[in-house]
C-alpha cells in the first residue's frame, strides 16, 4: 500500500488497509492528490490518527480537530476558531507530537504571545489571550474526551495568560447617536442599518442578514433568525450566534415608518430578499469612522452601537431580564458585558441618595 499514479486524471491517490477502533480491517481510498510527496504525507498523517494521537503531530491533530468540530459550529464561529489557530497556535507548536505538549511549553506559548503587539502598537489585551488560551484547552479536551489521549490537558495545568487589561467599552447616548444618524440622511441605507443596530440592538450580522419577510410592519416587530458573515469572499446566511438569539424585537413607532418608507421605495423586491444587500461589514465601519468624526464624536466599533443600546435600557431602568431578552442574551450575560453607566450616572445616584431616594 502506498502512492500512486491516476494516470487519467494525472494526479495522485492513497490507498491502504487499516483496522478501526473495533479491530476490524478497513481499507481507505484517497484521491486527487497533485503530487506524489503530498500523497505520502496524507498517508503518514492518517496512519498517525490510527496509531493514536498522542505520537500525532501537533498540526495534524488540530486538522482532525477541525474536521470533526467545525460542521457543528456557525460559519462565522468556524471562521473566527479557524484563524486563531493558523495565527497564533499553530505556528508556535508546529512539528511537535500533540503528545508531547507540557504545561511548560504551553507558559513559553504564552510569554511568546505576550511579547506580541495589536495592530495599534499595544500588548494583547488579558481577554483576547484568555480566548487563546480557551481555543487550545477546548483542542486538547476534544482529543481526549474521543481520542483518548492520556497525556492530559497542559493548559489546565499551566494556568490563565494576563495581558492588558482590557479598556472600558465605549459607548454613545441617544443624543449622540443622533448626531451620527444625521451624517446618513442622505444615504437611507446606512441610515436605516444603523437605526436598526442602535434603537433594536442588533448583533451587525443579525442585521445584514434581514430579509423582507422578517419584518412585520402592522405588529411593528422584526424576527431574527439569521445571521450573516462573510467567508472566502462569499456571503453565507447561517444561525444567529445563540439559541436565544433567536427572537422577535420591537421596533419604536418612528423606526417602523422609517422601514415602512424603505419598503415603499423597493417594492419590487422578493419577501426572501435582503433588505440592505449593499450595505457590508466594510461599509458600516467606515461609514461609522467617518460618521463619528464629521459629528465630532468618540469614535467606537460597529458593535459598540449594541453596547450603547443596553446601556441606554439600564439608564432607563429597565429589568435585566427584559433587556436580555431584547438582546438575545442570558441576565448574566447582561450584567457582566452591557453594565456602562453613562457620565452623568454619579451625579444622578447623589442626587437620589440626596433626596432620600
Amino acid at each position: 500500500m502506498g502512492a500512486y499514479k491516476d494516470e487519467k486524471r494525472g494526479t495522485w491517490y492513497v490507498s491502504l488497509r487499516y483496522r478501526d477502533w473495533q479491530g476490524e480491517s478497513k481499507k481507505k481510498m484517497k484521491r486527487g492528490f497533485p503530487t506524489r510527496r503530498e500523497a505520502l504525507a496524507w498517508e503518514k498523517s492518517f496512519k498517525h490518527r490510527m496509531a493514536g494521537v498522542a505520537s500525532m503531530p501537533f498540526e495534524d491533530a488540530c486538522e482532525l480537530y477541525f474536521e470533526e468540530r467545525m460542521p457543528r459550529l456557525r460559519p462565522g464561529t468556524a471562521q473566527g476558531k479557524l484563524c486563531m489557530f493558523e495565527q497564533r497556535i499553530v505556528p508556535f507548536f508546529k512539528g511537535v507530537s500533540v503528545g508531547d505538549v507540557s504545561a511548560l511549553a504551553v507558559m513559553e506559548w504564552g510569554t511568546w504571545l505576550m511579547s506580541l503587539r495589536a495592530k495599534n502598537g499595544k500588548p494583547y489585551s488579558t481577554a483576547y489571550l484568555n480566548t487563546l488560551t480557551s481555543q487550545l484547552s477546548a483542542m486538547f479536551n476534544h482529543m481526549i474526551r474521543y481520542h483518548a489521549l492520556t497525556t492530559g490537558n497542559p493548559v489546565l495545568v499551566a494556568g490563565a495568560l494576563k495581558g492588558r487589561e482590557t479598556e472600558p467599552r465605549s459607548v454613545w447616548t441617544a443624543r449622540e447617536y443622533l448626531r451620527l444618524s444625521d451624517q446618513m440622511a442622505d444615504r437611507p441605507h446606512l441610515h436605516l442599518a444603523f437605526d436598526l443596530l442602535f434603537w433594536c440592538g442588533l448583533r451587525r450580522g443579525e442585521m445584514l442578514a434581514l430579509t423582507y419577510d422578517d419584518f412585520d410592519l402592522s405588529k411593528g416587530t422584526v424576527r431574527i433568525t439569521k445571521s450573516l458573515s462573510r467567508i472566502g469572499g462569499k456571503d453565507v446566511v447561517g444561525p444567529p450566534k445563540t439559541r436565544q438569539s433567536n427572537r422577535v424585537v420591537t421596533m419604536p413607532g418612528f423606526l417602523v415608518d422609517e422601514v415602512m418608507d424603505y419598503f415603499s421605495w423597493n417594492r419590487g423586491a422578493s419577501p426572501t430578499d435582503r433588505v440592505l444587500p449593499k450595505v457590508t461589514a466594510s461599509t458600516l465601519g467606515k461609514a461609522l469612522a467617518h460618521g463619528a468624526q464629521d459629528a465630532g464624536l468618540q469614535r467606537i466599533r460597529v458593535h459598540d452601537l449594541r453596547h450603547s443600546h443596553a446601556s441606554m435600557l439600564i439608564e432607563e431602568g429597565f429589568s435585566v431580564p427584559a433587556i436580555a431578552a431584547r438582546l438575545g442574551h442570558s441576565g448574566q450575560e447582561i450584567t457582566h458585558r452591557y453594565m456602562h453607566p453613562y457620565s452623568d450616572a454619579g451625579s444622578k445616584i447623589a442626587a437620589a441618595l440626596g433626596r432620600g431616594l
